[in-house]
């Protein structure tokens, strides 16, 4: 995952000769250091997340993923299963 950083200088552009995007790779967990990258557009896939959700997610290592933490409150928001449910309605 990177952030777009903005658009390639003029010189960039003329001396690569074709459309790319400035990015950055934040290394996890500090996103203050990382790399900047010259990518062509055709290689971006752009995700519609926020850039605190982006943030969430590198600071986690991934842990963290947009879209899935109201499923995991919805599961963990049920009554525990009854002791021993499973095991008598498997037939033990």
């Amino acid at each position: 995952m990177v952030f777009i950083a903005g658009p390639p200088s003029p010189d960039v552009r003329r001396l690569l000769d074709e459309e790319l995007e400035v990015v950055f790779v934040p290394h996890t967990p500090n996103p203050a250091s990382g790399f900047v990258h010259y990518v062509p557009k055709t290689s971006v896939r752009y995700l519609d997340w926020s850039v605190e959700e982006g943030l969430k997610v590198v600071i986690s290592g991934g842990v963290h993923q947009p879209g899935i933490e109201s499923a995991v409150r919805a599961a963990s928001a049920r009554p525990p299963a009854e002791p021993g449910r499973a095991a008598r309605e498997a037939g033990a």
